[in-house]
């Protein structure tokens, strides 16, 4: 996975507890940018791209929106 321009080597679980904690490194990320910026993060798979899609109301909850396009996820911190 590659957040930005650095290469994380995380395994994203399917489901669970670990999942939640490792998107933590995505929203920190994506929070600490300007406002209307898009954070791109790059997956290896179209899978692990749509389960991070899959969590809307997480990214909402922080002020941030989520597009996809193909393996690669978009986090848009909103204006």
């Amino acid at each position: 996975m590659k957040i930005g321009n650095q290469i994380h080597e995380l395994q994203i679980p399917a489901k669970g507890s670990g999942r939640s904690t490792r998107w933590n490194e995505i929203w920190s990320a994506a929070e600490s940018m300007g406002e209307g910026n898009a954070l791109p993060v790059e997956f290896d798979s179209e899978g692990e791209a749509q389960s991070l899609q899959g969590c809307t109301r997480a990214a909402k909850t922080r002020g941030l929106k989520l597009n996809k396009r193909g393996t690669t996820v978009y986090v848009t911190r909103a204006k």
